[in-house]
């Protein structure tokens, strides 16, 4: 999740800086920025150090404003996210993907080497990797409530062997 997150926390950030809300951007960044800290440390170090006077001639500013930031994202994870977005009408969250992110569809199946070099270390083992790999999503159920923490449940079953 913090895969698809991390673009989405640096667009907003970057938007509240060129709106001109600076004691709101700062208070975002200082809130959310902690949950990126392994796998982004470098990038957030610059984007904490940007500067009004020259936000637009920032290196970091001026990478993330004219390229589109690469996603990797399977189909179903596509379908599913772009589903919730419309069903939930987060038209700030649609710009931010129309506008600067580019997704990089990948295979359905997720695989040890699609996982980021930079990220934080895998929290499976190979084995288990493989196991989860046999499982299939059939139900996602709707957040307890709105809150900050909420709580949904992933019904899994294990996928049939083929002969």
């Amino acid at each position: 999740m913090s895969t698809v997150l991390y673009p989405v926390f640096v667009y907003m950030f970057l938007y509240m800086l060129m709106l001109d809300y600076w004691s709101s951007a700062r208070e975002f960044f200082s809130r959310f920025s902690k949950d990126f800290a392994t796998a982004h440390r470098g990038e957030l170090i610059a984007l904490q150090e940007l500067r009004r006077a020259s936000l637009f001639d920032e290196p970091v500013f001026k990478k993330y404003m004219q390229e589109k930031y690469v996603l990797n994202i399977s189909p179903y994870s596509y379908k599913l996210l772009l589903h919730f977005l419309q069903l939930r009408m987060l038209v700030t969250l649609l710009h931010i993907f129309n506008m600067h992110i580019k997704f990089q569809i990948t295979s359905d199946r997720w695989t040890l080497e699609q996982h980021s070099p930079s990220a934080s270390p895998l929290p499976y083992t190979k084995e288990q990797l493989l196991e989860i790999n046999n499982l299939s999503l059939i139900h996602i159920s709707e957040p307890t409530r709105p809150l900050y923490i909420s709580y949904a449940v992933f019904c899994l079953k294990k996928k049939k062997k083929k002969k």
